[in-house]
């Protein structure tokens, strides 16, 4: 729910006594969805030493850059649907 409309849209939704407790349930999703892949980077720093662990995160990107740019030549031939 980064986008401001998304959270105008849940707040449509809920009382107005509810609405505190929803952006607070906003602010404790974020804070846990940003700290368990920051656990991860650490505890990989610490086992396997920095360079490896960057290595690692590099190898993570190019698999992510090569998924990415197979959607985009499915979407371009039309073999998946937009």
């Amino acid at each position: 729910m980064k986008e401001p409309r998304t959270l105008q849209l849940a707040y449509d939704h809920v009382s107005a006594d509810e609405r505190s407790g929803l952006l607070h349930t906003k602010v404790l999703s974020c804070r846990l969805r940003k700290l368990s892949p920051r656990l991860l980077q650490g505890g990989a720093f610490l086992r396997y030493g920095y360079p490896s662990a960057l290595r690692g995160i590099a190898v993570i990107a190019l698999i992510a850059a090569a998924l990415f740019w197979n959607i985009r030549t499915s979407l371009k031939t039309g073999r998946l649907r937009n």
